[in-house]
């Protein structure tokens, strides 16, 4: 992430990730705060990585057991495998900073 008022680099760490969960930050560099935009493209390829990342693997997943409670806790394994960690990069690397009035 780079903060929108100093420039300053600051790199996601899992604890900041999860203890931020709208994407609002403070910048240890100047101390402001800023927060990740939500844009179309940072939508799109979330979406697009829970189908293809964790909705196909699940309905293979429910082929094979034919059990809707295996095939939940199969999604629930395929989200906190793939799609958190892509979210958590997207943030750092992707998704722009927009300073907080």
């Amino acid at each position: 992430m780079t903060c929108p008022h100093c420039s300053h680099d600051i790199p996601l760490t899992w604890k900041k990730y999860f203890g931020s969960p709208l994407g609002n930050h403070v910048c240890p560099g100047c101390g402001k705060n800023f927060k990740l935009a939500l844009t179309a493209s940072y939508v799109v390829l979330l979406v697009a990585a829970s189908i293809v990342a964790t909705g196909m693997p699940t309905v293979i997943a429910f082929f094979f057991v034919h059990s809707f409670w295996y095939t939940i806790a199969a999604y629930v394994v395929f989200v906190g495998a793939v799609v958190i960690p892509f979210d958590r990069w997207l943030d750092d690397k992707v998704r722009p900073s927009k300073p907080v009035h």
